[in-house]
């Protein structure tokens, strides 16, 4: 009994364990469970995977060596109240109807890092993802924000962990 306990555990899971390390530009890899694909806003590249287990991934990669002054500067800034203030009402106003659940300035591997859980406001009813853990990490001049949807039904904070662990930064 005990082993066919553990062989359905180990098929259930098995495809999770297969994920693919994305190169997100010179410095920075992430891992996805599935061949994102790239697009572009703008001048920004953001690539997105999204899987069959109920969850999406999103790094969008912002460049802001034409804007801020140093990387000083930048990650000084993106570790202040006011960069907070301004990314939870920026998320709040892209989404409709969205709420902020819990937010968290922090570092990911000696780099200013922002955590933020929030309610998107959408219909899970329809299939869509009303949740989702946004991550965003400060790497010299660029900003990376690693975006995992769910459904609140379904939280899958292993797999998020996966998706931010990931991040690896050469």
């Amino acid at each position: 009994m005990k082993l066919l306990l553990c062989a359905s555990l180990f098929l259930l899971t098995a495809p999770l364990q297969d994920w693919i390390v994305e190169p997100i530009d010179n410095r920075v890899s992430v891992s996805f469970p599935s061949k994102p694909t790239k697009k572009m806003l703008g001048e920004d590249p953001y690539f997105t995977a999204v899987s069959e287990n109920g969850f999406s991934c999103t790094v969008m990669v912002t460049d802001y060596s034409k804007n801020a002054p140093d990387t000083t500067s930048l990650a000084a800034y993106m570790a202040s109240p006011a960069a907070m203030q301004s990314t939870e009402e920026s998320l709040v106003r892209d989404f409709k109807g969205g709420k902020i659940l819990n937010s968290k300035t922090t570092t990911y591997s000696g780099h200013v890092s922002i955590d933020i859980t929030m309610a998107t406001g959408r219909n899970s009813a329809d299939g869509e993802f009303d949740m989702m853990d946004y991550r965003i990490i400060v790497v010299g001049i660029k900003v990376y924000s690693l975006y995992f949807y769910y459904q609140q039904s379904k939280p899958l904070p292993s797999l998020r962990d996966k998706f931010y662990t990931s991040f690896k930064i050469k």
